[in-house]
């Protein structure tokens, strides 16, 4: 993966852990971030689907994934 590359994880996941995303960082030429979403599993778009848009939106949009809604 070539192209600005940012991953999502969660804190919760037993598929993707802190050694899978250093192996991804060390060997994807376009990684540029991991965030790591607090209180989800691997499936981050069903356990916070509302962060995971933050993040997205925050990626489109050049501040990190800290675009927040408002609880």
């Amino acid at each position: 993966i070539t192209m600005p590359t940012t991953l999502v994880r969660g804190a919760k996941s037993f598929f993707v852990n802190d050694e899978d995303a250093e192996q991804f960082a060390r060997e994807a030429p376009g990684f540029q971030r991991t965030i790591v979403v607090e209180d989800s599993g691997h499936a981050v778009q069903s356990d916070q689907p509302l962060r995971l848009i933050e993040i997205q939106l925050g990626s489109a949009f050049g501040d990190a994934g800290t675009t927040r809604f408002p609880d």
